[in-house]
């Protein structure tokens, strides 16, 4: 992949779909959960589905009787392409740090940071200070090209979301949740998305899971490094 990256490519679809295998199947995704965020980007296979790659190569996981682990919700973030194609020339990328800023962002930014009442200016720690963009430095991405948004709008409204239906057929009205997204930020996005899921915020989280090697007193696994009173790990039913 290395070689591949410094030849100007990209990698190859075997080798972004061991990556993504990886990364699902990390202690940090089967706890918390994560978001696949897949593109057309002229891949080899670019004729197959994004859908169907990850339900025929059993990505998510398997199940006891071989069928391959669906996925509990789908979040649709709709907009018009038009819309879609505005938000995408406005992104800006900052060549020194790669650093991809929306439109929002930025002028988030510009803002000075909120105060609580009472709070008396305090000197900034200068490896956390939010530095300012310097907007007549910032680039625009390949990708974000008119030309390019066209292409991918393209091909996720002819290949993409057709495929999406063979996931969502079985599925209940609270499992799919499609909001229109135009006009939204992305606070306000998250905010809709918690409230359709209906998330209970009093439940604690579990720690994060341990990979079991040549352990001896599996039981005491549950516990290792978990503080007293709180809650304890349970034997995840992933591989």
């Amino acid at each position: 992949m290395f070689q591949a990256l410094q030849r100007g490519s990209g990698p190859s679809d075997e080798q972004i779909i061991e990556i993504i295998r990886s990364l699902i199947h990390s202690p940090q995704a089967v706890l918390k959960g994560y978001i696949l965020d897949l593109s057309y980007y002229e891949r080899e296979l670019s004729d197959v589905s994004w859908a169907g790659i990850i339900r025929q190569l059993k990505l998510v996981g398997e199940s006891s009787n071989g069928k391959p682990v669906e996925f509990t919700h789908i979040i649709e973030l709709w907009m018009e392409d038009d819309d879609v194609r505005l938000r995408a020339s406005t992104m800006r990328l900052d060549p020194t740090d790669g650093n991809v800023y929306s439109k929002w962002e930025r002028e988030e930014r510009k803002k000075p940071k909120p105060k609580k009442e009472g709070e008396e200016d305090a000197p900034e720690d200068e490896e956390n200070a939010i530095k300012p963009l310097d907007e007549f430095a910032l680039v625009q991405r390949v990708n974000d090209t008119d030309d390019r948004v066209r292409i991918e709008l393209t091909h996720y409204n002819t290949l993409e979301r057709p495929a999406m239906e063979e996931l969502l057929v079985n599925f209940h009205e609270d499992q799919f949740i499609r909001l229109e997204t135009a006009g939204f930020n992305p606070d306000e996005i998250t905010e809709s998305v918690k409230c359709r899921l209906k998330t209970d915020e009093t439940l604690p989280l579990r720690p994060l899971a341990l990979q079991i090697e040549g352990a001896g007193d599996f039981k005491s696994l549950l516990t290792e490094g978990v503080d007293e009173g709180a809650l304890p790990r349970k034997w995840s039913l992933w591989k």
